[in-house]
This record gives C-alpha cells, sequence and structure tokens, in this order.
C-alpha cells in the first residue's frame, strides 16, 4: 500500500490536479481544480484611523485651496470693476474741468461776462462748482465703491 499523497496519481495534494473521487477531504467534485483564494475576492480591510484622518485632511485642503482660488477670482473681479469706476469718476471731473477750459477758449465774451452778482461762468465752474462737484463725484464713488465690494443682500 502507498502512504496517502504518496506518489499515487489520483491522490495528490498538489492544488489544481484532481484527486480520485471518495479521497479525504475531497468535496465530490472530481476532476474540477480548486479555485486559488484571490486577494481581491476578499473583503477590503477598514482603514486605520490615521489613514481616514489623512483622506479627510487632503479632502480638506483640496476644498480650502478651491476656495482660496475661488476667492481671488472674486477679489480679481472686485478690482477690475472699482478700477473702472475710478477712472470713470477721473474722467468726470476731469471732463468738468477740460470743458470749462474749452468753453472760456471757444466762448470768451460769453464765460466772462458777469451774470449773478458778478460772477461770470467760467469763474463759478472753475472756483466755486468745482469743490461741490468733486464732493458729489467723491460720495457717489465711496458708495458704488462699497456696493462693489461687500454687496447688500436683497
Amino acid at each position: 500500500m502507498t502512504p496517502r499523497g504518496s506518489g499515487a496519481p489520483g491522490n495528490s495534494r498538489t492544488p489544481g490536479i484532481s484527486r480520485s473521487p471518495g479521497a479525504d477531504g475531497d468535496s465530490g467534485e472530481a476532476g474540477l481544480p480548486q479555485q486559488p483564494h484571490l486577494a481581491s475576492s476578499r473583503p477590503r480591510p477598514r482603514p486605520l484611523r490615521g489613514e481616514q484622518q489623512g483622506r479627510v485632511r487632503e479632502r480638506q485642503l483640496q476644498s480650502e485651496a478651491e476656495r482660496e482660488r475661488a476667492e481671488e477670482f472674486r477679489v480679481v473681479a472686485v478690482m477690475l470693476r472699482q478700477r473702472r469706476l475710478s477712472l470713470l469718476a477721473a474722467g468726470m471731473l476731469f471732463g468738468l474741468v477740460t470743458a470749462t477750459i474749452i468753453l472760456e477758449y471757444l466762448f470768451p465774451g460769453l464765460m466772462n461776462r458777469p451774470f449773478w452778482h458778478g460772477f461770470s461762468p467760467s469763474f463759478l465752474f472753475a472756483a466755486v462748482l468745482v469743490y461741490p462737484i468733486t464732493w458729489v463725484i467723491a460720495l457717489v464713488y465711496t458708495l458704488r465703491a462699497n456696493d462693489i465690494d461687500e454687496p447688500r443682500d436683497s
């Protein structure tokens, strides 16, 4: 008699080689090779606590980076809108002063004729009205710039 598993062709314990029917430990499925245990067929082990925290922190850093990028885009947009507003305000004031000078050059008799308590239109625009107009432009600019910077929720 041959000892079990020694040399007999049907009693081999090598995986993938069939054993004879009825041998010890046989499931009764003769001729079918045993399936090796694959790592992918097992359930994945739960990640360690430190690994979970690392992943959460990584997601937080990604969301913080996205928020920072969005904030940078918002700041750039606000700066562009405020630049346009400041150029408009400066252009209005410059235009008023330039218009006064041009009108003085084109119509010297009309612009120097006194019409109200000795004030001529040229003097009225250049020396008196330029300051209140500057304050009005500055006030409108300040209010509009604040609305651009921090829009009110309606």
